[in-house]
This record gives structure tokens, C-alpha cells and sequence, in this order.
């Protein structure tokens, strides 16, 4: 078999010491995203992060984390530990403002990194996030549009976004959407499907990792625009209190 190469580009030449999260072309768009929005994250801020809490900028004085718990379908309380710092809950209880209680209202930002294929009520998680927010808080928001079949458990995987369709769910739910960015071009995301390393891909590539999407200026038969890439990166705000 000659493809893919290597599952996720895992291990491709040239070999290089890689930490952690930029181990695989879409890792390293999660620590440029990061990186490049950080600013937006106010010093001494509360936030969160599904599964752990590693990728919070230096901003975030109190990092909670966010574990999944499979209730069935039944609607119940979130669970709060405040001693480990981590919120216990399904997103569809979430989306009701009684089950989060006095809990809403709490983060200044929530990192919510490829998490969203494997939710399959997207709404209902996009207005969970929404319930945890202060008035204000942002949302760091990634998710795949071209990408492998890859399991979650206990979750399925059910969906990939295209920055249109990432838009209108968080905008349904009540967002002010910030910026709009494409993770990879048509050549990074062939390349990565086909089972291509960050080692294969030369600095150039890598820079163009993250671009802006301009939904007011890309036409039907824009061939600027690239027709292929890995996935999406959103910046989301809950307005202010009028």
C-alpha cells in the first residue's frame, strides 16, 4: 500500500524533536492560533479547555478544564469541581441555562480546539459555550474540514465545518463572530491527507497555515480562493449587556 504515507504525518522525515501539540500540520495550527490571538486574552482571565488545560496562554491566572460525561440524552446540573478546576457535563444540558446555574457567566475565554466533529448536537454545544461565557468572553474555535475518520470515545464523529457553515452555527447561537481563518491550502492538505509530516512541507508552507477568510469578498468563481483545506479557525465573542 503506498497510501497514506504515515497515519497523521506521524514520524515523516526529515526526523526533528517536536513537543507535544505541533507534532502534525493541524497541532501546529492550534499553537499558531494560539499564538496569534493570545493578545485578545485579558492578563488574570478565568478559562477553559475541553479535556486539559496545556494550551491556555500565560494570561489565563485560573485554567479549568472541560470533561465530557455521557448522560443518555437526560438533561442534568453540570458538576463543578472547584478544587481540581474542571466543569463535568454533556453539551445539550448545557445549552439550558437552568442545568448551568450560577455557574454561567464564569469564563473570560474557552479554547474549544478540534472538539466540535465529535459533538452531534453542534447548536446545543455552541450555545452551552455560550451559557459559560461572561458578557464579553471570547471563544478560540477550530475544527476540520478535510480530515480522517477518527473516533472520539465515548463520542462519535459526526460532522467537518467549512468556514461558512462554522459562521452561521455560532452566529445562530448568538455570537459576534471576530475573524474567520483557513488552516492549510489546497497543496498542505493534499499533502496531509495523502499522509505527509510537517517534515515534508518547507517553511513557506508552514507560514501559510492560517489565512483570513473574507466572506464579503470571495465569489463563486473566485479561483483565488483555495478550494481545498484542513480547517477552520474562529475567533467568537458574546456581546456585551446592552
Amino acid at each position: 500500500h503506498l497510501l497514506p504515507l504515515s497515519a497523521w504525518g506521524v514520524g515523516r522525515p526529515p526526523a526533528r524533536p517536536h513537543h507535544g501539540e505541533d507534532a502534525v500540520v493541524p497541532r501546529l495550527a492550534l499553537v499558531l492560533f494560539i499564538k496569534n490571538e493570545a493578545a485578545r486574552v485579558p492578563k488574570g482571565s478565568t478559562c477553559l479547555q475541553w479535556d486539559n488545560t496545556r494550551n491556555l496562554p500565560s494570561q489565563c491566572a485560573s485554567k479549568w478544564s472541560f470533561s465530557f460525561v455521557d448522560r443518555g440524552g437526560r438533561l442534568a446540573p453540570i458538576e463543578v469541581d472547584r478544587g481540581a478546576r474542571v466543569v463535568r457535563s454533556d453539551l445539550r444540558s448545557l445549552a439550558e441555562p437552568a442545568m448551568v446555574g450560577e455557574f454561567g457567566g464564569t469564563f473570560d475565554m474557552i479554547l474549544n480546539n478540534f472538539v466540535f466533529e465529535h459533538v452531534s448536537r453542534p447548536l446545543d454545544g455552541a450555545r452551552g459555550m455560550y451559557n459559560l461565557l461572561k458578557p464579553g468572553g471570547i471563544v478560540l474555535f477550530l475544527a476540520p474540514f478535510l480530515e480522517k475518520f477518527h473516533l472520539c470515545p465515548p463520542a462519535g464523529d459526526y460532522f467537518r465545518f467549512t468556514a461558512d457553515g462554522a459562521r452561521m452555527l455560532f452566529l445562530e447561537a448568538g455570537y459576534e463572530v471576530v475573524s474567520t481563518q483557513r488552516i492549510g491550502d489546497s497543496l498542505t492538505t493534499s499533502g496531509y491527507l495523502m499522509g505527509f509530516g510537517l517534515g515534508d512541507f518547507d517553511s513557506r508552507q508552514k507560514q501559510k497555515l492560517l489565512e483570513p477568510v473574507d466572506a464579503d469578498s470571495v465569489s463563486a468563481d473566485d479561483h483565488g480562493q483555495e478550494w481545498l483545506y484542513l480547517g477552520v479557525a474562529l475567533v467568537l465573542r458574546r456581546p456585551n449587556a446592552s
